[in-house]
């Protein structure tokens, strides 16, 4: 495996441990509800592709993505 693989799978382990700490004391859920709500989000799901760059953006970034996401039902049209 390259370094570049090591380095993206660690960034997006990083973003998320931190996302799922910040639901659990935000939300006041369980880490298994905290889990399976950003596991099965928009958000994640572009995260854990690395071609769209989502993994190096801050870990704040990301979790205002994923409320906006909550919020919103949606990431898709942020731009606009």
């Amino acid at each position: 495996m390259s370094s570049d693989k090591y380095t993206f799978e660690f960034l997006v382990e990083y973003i998320s441990a931190k996302v799922l700490a910040w639901l659990m004391r935000d939300e006041g859920c369980s880490m298994e509800e905290a889990l399976c709500r950003f596991q099965n989000s928009e958000t994640f799901e572009i995260l854990c592709r690395q071609s769209t760059g989502m993994y190096i953006e801050s870990p704040a970034y990301v979790y205002d993505t994923l409320k906006i996401e909550f919020t919103k039902g949606t990431i898709r049209g942020l731009s606009e």
